[in-house]
């Protein structure tokens, strides 16, 4: 696992069930909030959840990225709108619908296949939420 690497222990109870808009974002880092665990960086799958979340953090009087850093997975141009800004991991959405579509005519033509697995790059876009 990736975490073992950076010497970060695991514990379930730090990772939050996924959120994708921005009142789960929010209800989700109100609940990590109570427990009172010490932290000091955010991961979300969409921008409108890290912002929820981001939300909630600042009306417990954390500051971003001083206190907090952000960071999230896709990097719309929501990302760039919003004060400090936040700091993405980029896919290659186009790749991405390539490859989908390739293996989809694939399996049309060919009928059943075996699974392929493919890993495309993202670049991590670093601004000023951390």
């Amino acid at each position: 696992m990736r975490w073992k690497k950076f010497h970060i222990e695991y514990q379930a109870q730090d990772v939050l069930s996924p959120a994708l808009s921005a009142e789960e974002g929010s209800w989700v880092m109100e609940r990590f909030l109570e427990k009172n665990v010490p932290f000091d960086a955010v991961f979300g799958f969409t921008e409108t959840a890290v912002l929820g979340a981001k939300s909630a953090i600042q009306k417990r009087g954390l500051r971003i990225p001083e206190d907090v850093a952000l960071c999230c997975m896709s990097g719309t141009a929501l990302a760039t709108l919003v004060h400090p800004q936040l700091t993405v991991v980029e896919q290659p959405i186009e790749k991405m619908a390539q490859e989908s579509c390739r293996l989809l005519l694939e399996h049309i033509a060919d009928g059943y296949r075996r699974i392929e697995e493919i890993a495309l790059r993202g670049e991590t876009v670093i601004r000023e939420s951390t």
